[in-house]
């Protein structure tokens, strides 16, 4: 017994198969339940058979993308590789009041930085208390 596809491959049952890069698909036995007697005119007795169903049972790959909400502040690349079902997306630029800004590496330390130091400053000026407050 075995699963045939459209193509006409043979597959057995509970094997499991890639159809195409977002698809895999499973040949599954199912037991529908149904007993049917036949009578039999050999030797005058019924005969009891239970039909089992074979299918094809396929699940497709869930491929994420960026939200609504991330596609309003980020500008995306979408890469498809060759052997994947599903698109890579890397963050290109931000965006802020629909104009696109370049974030690199070196823009994103001195920003960290300049942080860093306005949050010192401002606790030297507050003096002793501030830091208190923090712990």
């Amino acid at each position: 017994m075995a699963c045939v596809t459209e193509d006409g491959v043979q597959h057995a049952v509970n094997s499991t198969w890639k159809s195409d890069l977002c698809t895999t698909s499973t040949c599954v036995s199912r037991d529908n339940g149904v007993l049917k007697f036949l009578y039999s005119t050999f030797d005058t007795n019924y005969i009891g058979f239970v039909f089992i169903q074979l299918q094809v049972e396929s699940t497709r790959e869930n491929c994420e993308e960026p939200t609504a909400e991330d596609r309003l502040l980020y500008v995306y690349d979408k890469v498809q590789p060759q052997d994947q079902c599903c698109p890579i997306y890397r963050r290109k630029a931000c965006l802020f009041d629909n104009k696109e800004y370049k974030v690199r590496f070196e823009t994103l330390t001195n920003f960290i930085i300049l942080l860093i130091v306005k949050f010192t400053y401002r606790l030297t000026k507050l003096g002793p208390q501030a830091i208190i407050a923090l712990q």
